[in-house]
């Protein structure tokens, strides 16, 4: 047998190097969209998992702990559209470095959202979006939802636009499940003052259409559900699109709802990864906040 051309000790040596260097880049430790050497640039074999990075809680000014995606020559002075991911209800967590891992770790459905497509390296390195998905804890307060976290995305999404390249006409925001709830209400409470475009997956609109009712037609929406959803009926969601497309346009945008048949609550997966045929991103990135 002939002998190995790199000695034991300096192969081993080598593979520790390699699994630190890793590490490192997935751990961010440096300021929030901010890379060592100021833009982002990957080798012809890249993948989108090399570009994904934690952001514990307390290590940014950020009110939430998050995991962030900078595309391909992100720190080259274009302002990139910003896309804000919301979870659901099992990947709640404080953001730490226990907790926030379960973004794609969760055991229910909840971690087959943006983040497991980018750490699976099933994101395209040409889509030009800054993701950034932030982690919402359980409140302490019993008078207080799980899903009612629509005041830190007001905050976080103020975070976002003020410490990265973004365009703060090109902010967009998706969530699934408990994070389309979010969304919902997020937009009821703020209309289109920070976002340009919705994606709701397996939302329930009630709460947000009894406050705001036609002023959600501020923000473009296309949702999406599944008529065998036993989590979170498809009853609101129909009946909640079906008033918005009767407000008057303009103001109103467009207000899409589509249903997939015989889908249960995980109508995200096939959503986000494209199988089911709809191109969300880049119905996306056709709205401007303002058009």
């Amino acid at each position: 047998m002939a002998p190995s051309s790199t000695p034991p000790r300096r192969a081993w040596v080598l593979r520790v190097a390699l699994i630190l260097s890793l590490f490192g880049a997935s751990c961010a430790s440096g300021e929030p969209g901010s890379t060592s050497s100021g833009t982002t640039t990957v080798a012809a074999e890249a993948k989108s998992s090399d570009l994904l990075s934690l952001r514990f809680s307390g290590t940014t000014d950020a009110p939430l702990g998050y995991y962030e995606y900078l595309p391909p020559g992100y720190g080259d002075g274009e302002k990139r559209p910003l896309l804000i991911a919301l979870h659901g209800l099992g990947a709640n967590g404080d953001g730490s470095e226990r907790e926030l891992p379960k973004l794609v770790t969760a055991e229910n459905g909840d971690n087959a959202g943006i983040v497991a497509l980018i750490e699976d390296d099933r994101w395209p390195l040409d889509r030009p979006f800054v993701v950034l998905a932030p982690q919402h804890d359980s409140p302490e307060d019993i008078n207080i939802g799980p899903c009612d976290w629509e005041a830190e995305v007001q905050a976080f999404i103020e975070y976002a636009v003020a410490n990265y390249d973004v365009d703060p006409e090109r902010v967009y925001l998706t969530g699934l499940s408990c994070g389309a709830y979010g969304a919902w209400m997020d937009i009821a409470e703020h209309g289109n003052s920070q976002i340009a475009a919705m994606i709701p997956i397996a939302g329930d609109p009630y709460l947000a259409w009894a406050k705001a009712e036609c002023d959600l037609g501020g923000v473009p929406i296309w949702a999406f559900h599944g008529d065998a959803d036993e989590v979170v009926s498809i009853f609101y969601p129909r009946v909640v699109m079906k008033d918005l497309g009767a407000c008057p346009s303009p103001p109103r945008h467009e207000a899409t709802l589509t249903v997939y048949p015989g889908v249960d609550h995980n109508s995200w997966t096939s959503t986000y990864d494209l199988t089911a045929g709809h191109d969300i991103y880049a119905w996306m990135l056709n709205h401007q906040r303002g058009d």
